[in-house]
């Protein structure tokens, strides 16, 4: 029976690699679906009034990206907010020219931290393709560079700020390969 046992995953895994993906893909919204930034970060197109603010609920694929240590469970990722924890955040430039771009986050001077600040890349069907993690003060900002992988692609960055009493923030940004 042992013998057999590296023969029949073997045979599973070759069915399973051919299967397509049947799961839900990121809703990016209407439209151009990003906010434009120029390398330095300012504004230069009309902006995407769901990005780079927070999100009150999250989907089931969404929660599953970033999920804390609290306690015995988890933070509960579609609680109450504490909205003035972020002063601002952005992605530039939007699109990334060369695939590149950079995340900026600053904490507010109000924050109640420290905080920990976490984030999740993805691609349109949810594939991972980067994580990070810093604890932050009030007032700290911070930057994380982003890399888009095929022109003409959008990703998203879920973000997440929490401190020992849990959830402070959550959102979302999309970025878009320049073709």
């Amino acid at each position: 029976m042992k013998r057999y046992l590296p023969i029949a995953c073997l045979l599973l895994c070759a069915f399973q690699c051919g299967v397509d993906y049947d799961g839900p893909d990121v809703y990016f919204g209407p439209g151009e679906s990003i906010t434009r930034r120029d390398a330095q970060g300012r504004p230069n197109g009309p902006p995407d009034p769901d990005d780079w603010v927070s999100d009150a609920t999250w989907s089931g694929e969404e929660t599953h990206l970033l999920g804390l240590p609290y306690g015995a469970g988890l933070v509960p990722l579609n609680g109450s907010q504490q909205l003035a924890t972020v002063s601002h955040t952005e992605a530039f430039p939007n699109p990334a020219p060369n695939g590149e771009a950079t995340w900026r986050i600053q904490l507010s001077l109000a924050a109640p931290c420290p905080c920990l600040v976490q984030s999740v890349y993805v691609s349109r069907r949810y594939t991972f393709i980067d994580r990070s993690s810093d604890t932050l003060q009030a007032g700290d900002s911070r930057r994380v560079p982003l890399r888009t992988q095929a022109p003409g692609q959008l990703y998203r960055l879920y973000y997440l700020i929490s401190n020992a009493n849990g959830l402070l923030y959550k959102g979302h940004g999309d970025v878009r390969h320049a073709e």
